[in-house]
């Protein structure tokens, strides 16, 4: 198993659903369950929670989406 594979399971197993973009190498998890209103507002979360740092969805969206996504 490799380390993608590991990431991927171990958000499943935090009820995080990861999203794995076709021919690329990150991996979005999907933190709706999470509290806050936005993505950036559910990333702060989990690092102060859980001492891991992640990137709001919602720099990689130019269209108002990812609002629900860190990668």
């Amino acid at each position: 198993m490799d380390k993608s594979d590991r990431l991927c399971n171990a958000l499943s197993k935090a009820d995080m659903e990861p999203y794995i973009p076709g021919g690329a190498y990150y991996i979005l998890a999907d933190l709706s369950r999470l509290p806050g209103n936005s993505s950036k507002e559910r990333a702060m979360y989990l690092l102060e929670k859980a001492k891991v740092a992640c990137v709001p969805g919602e720099a990689f969206f130019h269209d108002g989406g990812g609002e629900n996504l860190a990668r």
